[in-house]
């Protein structure tokens, strides 16, 4: 039940932030669309912020991880980069999908700049470790703003226009503009 509780809080964050923005949101109105008393709510969370930051957390750990994946693939086989940079956006995108409430919610319809910030920079530092350990690219802070940026960029019309296309779409149209360039 302990699991179900937490999971069922963090659920119903994530609903009410597609209606409110965070500021809005109180630990009251979290309870009554939960089905639960406040007891039990604090039994779980200190408050609203940290459940929100569970949220947050569980987010950006698994985008580390898609980022490892990445890292790992394409330093262990030079050769294939393109291959594997086209699977890492098809992750993203499906990984986004599957989550299209909350990215929706927070950078769309309440964009919650701190988190965007976060998320920005996680890219920034893991494209430019990536970059660095295969040393192909000058320039490189002027790159990541570019290609960063554009990617953010992208994924908010996606979301904004209610994820149209498919992940794999997507992916395809995110790696032909890399490509483009010879990057």
């Amino acid at each position: 039940m302990k699991k179900h509780a937490r999971q069922l809080i963090t659920s119903n964050m994530v609903y009410l932030l597609e209606h409110y923005h965070f500021e809005e949101i109180t630990i009251k109105m979290l309870c009554a669309e939960c089905g639960i008393n406040r007891s039990t709510f604090y039994a779980h969370f200190k408050d609203k912020y940290e459940t929100y930051e569970e949220i947050k957390r569980f987010h950006m750990m698994n985008y580390e991880t898609l980022m490892d994946n990445i890292e790992r693939s394409i330093i262990d086989n030079p050769d294939d980069r393109r291959k594997y940079v086209k699977q890492y956006f098809t992750n993203v995108f499906y990984y986004i999908a599957k989550h299209q409430r909350f990215f929706t919610s927070v950078f769309v319809t309440h964009p919650e700049r701190e988190l965007i910030i976060s998320f920005i920079s996680l890219l920034k530092t893991r494209f430019a470790k990536l970059i660095h350990s295969l040393g192909t690219l000058e320039e490189v802070n002027y790159f990541l703003d570019y290609t960063v940026g554009g990617q953010i960029a992208s994924i908010y019309s996606w979301l904004k226009n209610g994820c149209e296309e498919t992940p794999e779409k997507m992916a395809d149209i995110m790696y032909r503009n890399i490509i483009k360039i010879n990057r």
